[in-house]
């Protein structure tokens, strides 16, 4: 996704790379995030797996007057790693 180990974006960024990424016919789909509360949604639904598979999705607000929402979305490390 560009951003490494961990990504920390404003939904309406992320779900804007994830277009860039995806091709015509994925994004197009019914299933497809048509906006960033829906994005939202639908990975606060997912976590539970995601962090099974090694990556774990945070919701936050920035510090700025607007408190924005954003989304972390990181890499757990594996405890062979640690």
């Amino acid at each position: 996704m560009g951003c490494g180990r961990f990504c920390h974006l404003p939904s309406t960024k992320l779900l804007r790379r994830l277009g860039n990424m995806a091709d015509d016919e994925t994004r197009s789909r019914r299933s497809w995030p048509k906006n960033p509360k829906v994005l939202s949604g639908m990975l606060r639904r997912l976590s539970p797996a995601l962090r099974t598979a090694g990556v774990e999705v945070d919701f936050d607000r920035d510090k700025t007057r607007n408190r924005n929402k954003t989304i972390l979305i990181r890499e757990l490390r594996s405890k062979a790693q640690s």
